[in-house]
């Protein structure tokens, strides 16, 4: 498939922000004529004079010659560019007005603007990624956590793709195998050795199952996880809550029922980014405001991937705990705050009866809350998780390689009915699905969607 990847396009590259510098990119046919109509290096001369590559001092020249910025120059000639195409970068003060100035400037000699991830999706067209590197490009560019940031660049670098890549060979040399035998069985066409059409499905099928069990933590690691901070009135929620985030963010006072509504921050515990939400108290509301923010919390607990159940326990259990311990289940973690204080038996044996995961801490002292970050990173299944390239983070080719693990496994019980057709079908179409992860045959509307969530300028 080919767009009209002669046209030159421009954009801004870097945030629309004021910064030290702005990077306005061009790419396509005649962009560094593009450029020289408005670019002038300080020495004389041309930019395309100067050796490919090189960053050149000069000056950006409105319509009636005025200067605009001074600014450097850079020329990247095709295929050796992020586009594959000749491509350059204007690198001016980052003023966001002055961007924009100069922007205008670049399109009024003869560029159109770039769309979301236009200039990606040239690499993609051209060759120089396949699809999930070009979709790991958007992940890093919105990567919020450290091993996100890891996981992403090793996508890019390549490796994940190798690794889907081989499966997709794998199922294209059985599949071209029994479809040699289906085409042209009256030819004397060797039969497939069974035996080695077993093993490479089986060695496929491993690979695919391990990435699809990596799925979760994908994308966890790139959304976060959804916990929820949950208790009654005083339980120290809301301290919970500012002890986990190393700052006060909800308001935290001896009068009971202070959190109406939900307060949500991110914050990477034990290695597991989580989307913390803290929320009321779990009691029977006494005005329409701390109703509302009740209702809200429970709900906020029905979403929850994981919760926080904090209980005080340093006091009898009330009615209003009765609620919270109704939560029980694999996804909790319960939290016996105010440990520094003296202990209610009672409810401390109560609770260990309750929750598979019960631990001592302190709000205020801060005792516990490493024990706290190993039980997050067990209960989110990151223990042992390595940020490799090998998480799928991405739904798309995570409801791919889960369709194509499926195929694979039907094709094997194919295999060993000696069922040829239905082996030749399930492994055609897992070869299609895996494909379309690398981007193989990908349809129109397929990629038009993967590169319209990226940014303008990428």
């Amino acid at each position: 498939m080919k767009l009209n990847q002669d046209a030159a396009i421009a954009a801004i590259a870097t945030a629309p922000a004021p910064g030290a510098v702005g990077i306005i990119r061009i790419s396509g046919r005649d962009s560094e004529i593009i450029a020289e109509r408005l670019f002038f290096p300080k020495s004389g001369g041309k930019l395309t004079e100067r050796p490919a590559r090189s960053a050149v001092f000069g000056e950006i020249r409105g319509e009636k010659g005025e200067v605009l910025d001074n600014a450097l120059a850079i020329f990247f000639p095709g295929p050796a560019s992020y586009t594959g195409e000749n491509t350059v970068e204007l690198q001016c003060h980052g003023g966001p007005a002055l961007l924009q100035t100069v922007l205008d400037r670049v399109l009024a000699c003869g560029a159109r603007m770039a769309g979301p991830g236009e200039f990606t999706r040239r690499a993609f067209l051209n060759g120089k990624m396949d699809l999930t590197q070009a979709e790991a490009v958007a992940d890093l560019i919105s990567a919020d956590w450290d091993g996100a940031v890891k996981n992403a660049a090793a996508q890019l670098s390549g490796t994940y793709g190798a690794r889907i890549r081989a499966v997709y060979e794998s199922l294209r040399s059985v599949a071209a195998a029994y479809t040699a035998v289906m085409d042209y069985s009256d030819q004397n066409v060797s039969y497939p050795d069974t035996g080695s059409a077993a093993k490479e499905l089986s060695l496929a099928g491993d690979t695919l199952r391990e990435l699809v069990r990596g799925a979760r933590s994908g994308q966890i690691l790139r959304d976060g996880l959804h916990t929820a901070v949950v208790g009654r009135p005083n339980a120290g929620k809301s301290s919970v809550f500012n002890r986990l985030l190393g700052f006060s963010r909800s308001i935290v006072t001896d009068e009971a029922g202070t959190t109406r509504d939900v307060v949500t921050e991110k914050v990477c515990v034990g290695g597991v980014p989580l989307r913390l939400a803290d929320t009321a108290g779990l009691r029977e509301g006494t005005t329409a405001p701390e109703r509302m923010g009740i209702a809200l919390a429970r709900s906020e607990a029905d979403r929850a991937g994981l919760i926080l159940a904090v209980f005080d326990v340093s006091a009898p259990l009330t009615a209003e705990d009765e609620e919270v311990l109704s939560l029980a289940g694999e996804n909790i973690i319960c939290l016996c705050n105010k440990c520094d204080l003296t202990i209610d038996n009672v409810t401390k044996t109560r609770l260990e009866n309750t929750f598979s995961t019960c631990i001592p801490v302190s709000a205020v002292t801060g005792e516990g809350f490493d024990a706290l970050a190993s039980a997050v990173t067990r209960a989110a299944g990151f223990s042992g998780v390595r940020f490799d390239g090998s998480l799928v983070t991405n739904a798309r080719q995570r409801d791919m390689l889960c369709r194509a693990a499926e195929l694979v496994r039907d094709a094997i019980t194919a295999l060993e009915l000696g069922a040829e057709d239905a082996l030749w079908g399930c492994v055609t179409e897992a070869c299609e699905a895996v494909g379309s992860v690398l981007g193989i045959a990908v349809p129109e509307d397929v990629e038009k969607e993967v590169f319209s969530r990226f940014c303008i300028g990428k």
